[in-house]
């Protein structure tokens, strides 16, 4: 690999990096609005399917809205047994679009960036350092 193509990888590493932790930065605010605006309520665990499309199990949570209309959710990557009490959050003028207030759902991806962020910078700097120091030894 040509020298030049290094140091283009390295700081192409650095960009991605940057731009992951940009979307993790600026999600995690419109998640904290959104649920800092969020009605709660709690649900009960009525039972448990599998998800050929997650390839695990969906538990079904139903719950009680302001107006006292039911809805089902199914929560994805969440199983529970039947009959547990979860917390559930969802936007006023939406309850079916509802989702279960945990720490998973609230801070995941918003970490998950940060984390692959650090980690392209973290190579891309290294492979950088690493190019300069191999350079100056020719």
């Amino acid at each position: 690999m040509r020298e030049i193509d290094r140091v283009l990888s390295s700081v192409l590493m650095i960009c991605l990096g940057t731009f992951c932790i940009y979307l993790g930065v600026t999600e995690h605010p419109e998640n904290q609005a959104w649920y800092s605006q969020a009605v709660h309520a709690t649900g009960v665990v009525v039972d448990n399917e599998y998800s050929h499309k997650h390839d695990g199990f969906t538990s079904i949570v139903e719950f009680t809205d302001t107006s006292g209309q039911i809805h089902i959710i199914r929560a994805n990557y969440a199983f529970r047994h039947i009959n547990d009490v979860v917390n559930i959050v969802y936007a006023k003028d939406d309850p079916s679009n509802a989702k279960l207030f945990t720490w998973v759902e609230r801070y995941f991806d918003p970490l998950l960036c940060a984390v692959m962020g650090f980690s392209f910078i973290w190579i891309g700097i290294k492979a950088f350092r690493d190019e300069i120091q191999f350079s100056d030894s020719e």
